[in-house]
């Protein structure tokens, strides 16, 4: 196992601060207002997996639909959290189901292809 140079390290650290205050000034810029007494926040990723925050902190600007969520995520499989499943859409949960189904890779190629062909369905429906 290698370690890290440790002025690499300084560096790297450097770094992430400075990026840090470039998004917080950003973010200061579109207002955002700090969201209270937030329990959890879950982001379903297209893998089938989600992205789950407890207790993270949450700012938002309403007027320029930004939302910004600060914690550490725990990637998770949608299947070792039913409790999400009042958390999704219908076609959501019809995917979670057919993923129930085929576990593995045959699950997560089933759930491309459904999504290419609501993809599909949506670009031949579009108005306008």
């Amino acid at each position: 196992m290698s370690s890290m140079n440790p002025e690499k390290l300084a560096q790297l650290r450097e770094n992430a601060a400075s990026d840090d205050k470039k998004v917080h000034a950003a973010l200061k810029k579109l207002n955002v207002t700090a969201i209270p007494n937030i329990e959890e926040v879950n982001m379903f990723r297209d893998d089938g997996k989600v992205m789950h925050f407890p207790n993270p902190k949450i700012q938002a600007s309403v007027q320029s639909q930004t939302f910004a969520v600060y914690g550490k995520p725990v990637v998770k499989d949608m299947l070792e959290m039913p409790e999400l499943m009042g958390q999704m859409g219908n076609q959501q949960m019809m995917i979670q189901q057919l993923l129930q189904q085929l576990q593995g890779n045959q699950g997560a190629d089933l759930m491309k292809n459904v999504q290419a062909s609501h993809d599909r369905w949506q670009d031949d429906h579009a108005i306008g």
